[in-house]
C-alpha cells in the first residue's frame, strides 16, 4: 500500500512555480499540486542568512512516486 505524504518545496516567482506544478501533474508525480503565493523565507545560503519572497509549492504523492519527483523538481527548478 502507499503512503500519501505532501512536499513542500519553494520557488523564486509565481512563473516557475506554475511550470513546476504543471509538469509534476502531467507527469503524474502529484496528485495536486498548491501554490500560495508570496511568502517571506530566511535561509541560510553560502555563509549567509538571507531574507527573500519565494512562492510556497505542496505537492500531493505518494511514497513510490517521491524519489521520481525529487528528480523532476531538480531538472525544472531554478535553485542549486
Amino acid at each position: 500500500m502507499n503512503t500519501c505524504g505532501i512536499v513542500f518545496m519553494t520557488a523564486a516567482s509565481r512563473d516557475e512555480a506554475e511550470a513546476i506544478a504543471r509538469a509534476l501533474v502531467e507527469r503524474r508525480l502529484a496528485a495536486c499540486v498548491q501554490i500560495i503565493t508570496e511568502i517571506q523565507s530566511l535561509y541560510w545560503w553560502e555563509g549567509n542568512i538571507c531574507n527573500d519572497r519565494e512562492i510556497l509549492l505542496l505537492a500531493k504523492t505518494t511514497d513510490r512516486l517521491f524519489p521520481k519527483l525529487v528528480e523532476a523538481v531538480k531538472t525544472l527548478h531554478s535553485y542549486q
